[in-house]
């Protein structure tokens, strides 16, 4: 879980990425065993560019390597699901 205190910005955020990325397991995510998972936490850094996710769920130990595996692999479809679009100025 987080580990340090973040400010009000990086701390509302992370409390809005868990949502969404909370949402894009459930609903989004081809994969059986990531649609299980709970997302526990999130941080950001300061300047937002990095953020850490914490995730729970009742796996079997032995599938546990391959669903962090699994997630690691998603990770870039994950990165642009939650990407801001900018609005395009015509």
């Amino acid at each position: 879980m987080p580990s340090r205190k973040q400010s009000p910005r990086t701390r509302r955020v992370a409390d809005r990425i868990q949502v969404e990325l909370a949402e894009i397991l459930s609903t989004k995510t081809e994969d059986p065993r990531l649609r299980v998972l709970s997302v526990t936490g999130a941080e950001v850094t300061r300047d937002l560019s990095l953020a850490r996710i914490w995730v729970a769920g009742r796996l079997p130990q032995d599938v546990e390597p391959a669903v962090l595996q699994a997630l690691t692999r998603a990770t870039p479809y994950f990165r642009s699901l939650l990407a801001i679009q900018e609005p395009h100025d015509e």
